[in-house]
């Protein structure tokens, strides 16, 4: 099992690297993933998954003609409690940055900059459409929604992470682990999917209100 020796471990050893290295590093530690161990946190697998063929087969098919494509990446798990935060790495200053801003009309940030709430990853999906479409003006965003607190999502993660590989349903703490993963990537709260819906639902409606 999960021991506590095992997790008081991880623990010191993430406060650690925070401590040396600071909070970006080890945060940017974390999510760019790993290589190394098949069965550790964001392992990256050793060819491209079903899924990640099937979305590059509709891009090419759907995709390759067209002259600017705008990607809205949903995700949530980080900031604040229900905010949303629109996150990119295009350059500021660029042509496609002062699209973004002017036609969401709000303030993008970005990993380089050092004021978004995530880090700079390899491997992205703002970065796979990207290299997709060479020949189109890629806008490409993540759309972040808070949750709860990043080591709160962490130990979430890395529970659920040890039963899926070491535990297996007969785990005592199996479906406990599964539902507390699922808590701090979709809280339950009515008021939270509320803002989520609304924050999203205005900048998609912006997103094509710009396009026509």
């Amino acid at each position: 099992s999960l021991s506590a020796g095992e997790t008081f471990k991880a623990k010191v050893g993430a406060v650690w690297y925070r401590m040396t290295k600071g909070t970006r590093w080890l945060q940017s530690a974390i999510s760019r993933g790993q290589y190394n161990s098949p069965k550790g946190l964001f392992y990256g697998g050793a060819a491209a998954t079903w899924s990640n063929q099937i979305l590059e087969n509709i891009v090419l098919r759907h995709l390759s003609a067209a002259s600017r494509v705008i990607l809205i990446d949903f995700h949530t798990g980080l900031g604040g409690y229900g905010a949303a935060e629109v996150i990119t790495e295009l350059s500021p200053g660029s042509s496609s940055y002062e699209w973004m801003t002017q036609c969401w009309d709000t303030r993008v940030t970005n990993p380089h900059v050092g004021d978004a709430v995530s880090p700079s990853v390899n491997g992205s999906l703002k970065q796979g459409f990207t290299e997709l479409l060479p020949n189109a003006e890629v806008i490409a965003t993540s759309l972040e929604f808070g949750t709860y607190s990043p080591p709160e999502v962490l130990w979430a993660l890395r529970a659920e992470n040890f039963v899926h590989h070491h535990g297996g349903w007969e785990y005592p703490g199996a479906m406990a682990s599964k539902d507390a993963l699922k808590q701090v990537f979709y809280p339950q709260q009515a008021e939270w999917k509320a803002a989520v819906w609304n924050q999203g639902a205005q900048v998609v409606r912006r997103t094509l209100a710009c396009l026509h």
